[in-house]
């Protein structure tokens, strides 16, 4: 009696472990399958990401001039790198595919390569990251010189000028030229802003481009008298330079920016000037008459000479002349 009940009972945990047994292959075979599962989710979203990333590079390079169209490089090379992946995973699937009829050896090296192929697998994620990284990287660190297309297919160009172009966009505070109505009012409002610890940007656009001027601009009085050469009077509307008596050519800039406007901060051996100055003034009481065309005409001829040098624009007012006080006579002594 006792023998059949030790049987009974050992015949119910065999079952038992064989049924443990089962689950485990079980679970073992549904591990494997979601490893591959898994593994071809994470490889579909790198492809789809890496694929967004060509876009975003290609879109950089066409819109800011300071990155180049070879920077779509690195984002190919990333995908150069998950195609082989992919192709390791064929060669796998081919492999399993025949797994019985091929030899012991065999069969080992294939463990190996699918080791190798997990370790390119992290290698891809890291290089992923690496490429995200670049493009985060090169978005911050653009300039703003931009070439957009609007709806139109009409190709705006957009061009900066002045020191402070460098500065922080949220800072930078736009002015239209057309908006005042006396020049005093533009130079008082340039003022405020860079005392406020902004950047006034004078924006001048048409069809085809965009200008942004940053005029040069300093809060405290600072001790700057830049010769007579660098002045453009407005007076009436008619522009005159030096203090002169003939209305400015616009046809001369690129001579006068050459001539005239070319600035020397510091002595140098190659008598290279250091950048373009120059100061527009006028009296406070003046309208803004022809000054916009003249900056649109002046950029357009510093563009023409192709250099990096700055082109720096001041507003300045016109000193009212101040007589002399009257001398007070001369009282001759009297003879007594």
């Amino acid at each position: 009696m006792e023998v059949d009940d030790f049987e009974e009972k050992y015949a119910k945990d065999t079952e038992e472990i064989d049924e443990i047994f089962k689950d485990l292959k079980r679970s073992e075979r549904e591990g494997a399958q979601n490893i591959l599962k898994y593994f071809d989710r994470i490889h579909d979203k790198l492809f789809t990401f890496n694929n967004i990333l060509i876009a975003g590079y290609f879109a950089l390079s066409q819109f800011f001039e300071s990155f180049s169209v070879y920077g779509i490089i690195i984002p190919l090379i990333n995908l150069a790198l998950l195609i082989i992946i992919e192709y390791r995973m064929m060669e796998k699937s081919r492999f399993d595919a025949q797994v019985t009829k091929k030899p012991k050896d065999e069969i080992d090296q294939n463990g190996s390569k699918i080791s190798r192929t997990t370790r390119y697998s992290l290698y891809s994620i890291i290089s992923t990251s690496i490429v995200v990284g670049v493009f985060i990287f090169n978005l911050f660190n653009l300039d703003s010189k931009a070439v957009q297309v609007v709806n139109n297919n009409t190709t705006i160009q957009y061009s900066e000028y002045g020191y402070a172009q460098n500065g922080k966009d949220n800072l930078k505070v736009s002015l239209l030229i057309s908006s005042f109505n006396k020049y005093g009012e533009i130079v008082d409002r340039i003022r405020q802003i860079t005392c406020n610890d902004s950047i006034p940007k004078i924006v001048i656009k048409n069809r085809t481009i965009v200008r942004n001027i940053f005029p040069a601009e300093n809060c405290e009085p600072i001790k700057f008298d830049p010769r007579g050469k660098h002045y453009v009077t407005f007076v009436d509307g008619k522009a005159y330079h030096n203090n002169g008596s003939k209305e400015l050519s616009v046809d001369s800039l690129e001579r006068m920016l050459l001539n005239d406007f070319s600035y020397y901060s510091t002595p140098n051996l190659t008598n290279e000037p250091n950048s373009y100055l120059v100061i527009i003034e006028s009296k406070r009481n003046e309208k803004i008459i022809g000054i916009e065309k003249f900056i649109s005409e002046l950029t357009g001829a510093f563009d023409n000479l192709k250099t990096n040098l700055n082109l720096n624009i001041a507003f300045w007012e016109v000193v009212p002349h101040i007589p002399p006080p009257p001398e007070k006579p001369i009282e001759l002594e009297k003879d007594e």
